[in-house]
């Protein structure tokens, strides 16, 4: 099981490289497709929440990322048209990070998580935000996340709002992935920061299940 993990990481990593993860080659030309980007220290609960923002239930059985996860989600915007997200659920180890920079490439979202119980994991925020300004640059958007608001918190609310507005992030919030506990809010502020303040239908945003062609080639160049 480990090694087959291994594989696919490194499978999406060569994706991630070459383009054919690109959802415009799975959809067609002339869709909406947006690139968000999860990123944070491991056991933040990153995972967790990209399964909550495809409407999916909490599982307490989910392994740690290996290099990265790609889920497709859509949402409709004020016209009843589809928009179409990548969410990127990258791994938060160490020994993936030169690769969590490449992941950042094109990203138009960073979801920047920490764990509210975790204080170390809040003080790496610092170093997250800088990995997204250095990779994605500047039009890429970042929404600060405080994560685990079920359990006992040692980062209070004024100190994600302090970080915040000390790095000028476009929006901050806290959830719950257990309880689902902000998750809405998160699809409100992701889909506005995306369209520019427009206004969408909420009740549209989920989850897309497909299928990469089995017969594609697959190659890092």
């Amino acid at each position: 099981m480990f090694l087959r993990k291994v594989f696919l990481g490194f499978l999406i990593s060569c994706l991630s490289f070459c383009g054919l993860a690109q959802s415009t080659r799975v959809f067609g030309e002339g869709k909406k497709i947006y690139k968000v980007v999860l990123l944070g220290d491991a056991d933040v609960g990153k995972t967790a929440l990209c399964e909550a923002l495809g409407n999916r239930a909490f599982r307490d059985d989910l392994e740690p990322t290996i290099f990265a996860g790609i889920s497709l989600m859509k949402f409709c915007d004020i016209k009843g048209e589809e928009v179409f997200i990548q969410v990127w659920d990258t791994a938060g180890q160490e020994r993936y990070r030169a690769l969590t920079k490449t992941y950042l490439t094109g990203s138009n979202v960073a979801l920047v998580v920490f764990d509210k119980t975790n204080r170390k994991s809040f003080e790496n925020v610092d170093l997250w935000i800088e990995y997204v300004r250095d990779s994605a640059g500047s039009n890429c958007k970042i929404i600060l996340i405080g994560n685990k608001t079920d359990l006992e918190e040692v980062v209070i609310r004024k100190d994600l709002k302090d970080k915040a507005i000390y790095f000028t992030v476009d929006d901050y919030l806290e959830t719950s992935a257990r309880y689902s506990g902000g998750i809405n809010d998160l699809k409100y502020i992701v889909a506005r920061v995306l369209l520019k303040g427009e206004r969408l239908k909420l009740d549209r945003f989920e989850a897309v299940e497909i299928e990469l062609p089995l017969n594609r080639k697959v190659g890092c160049c």
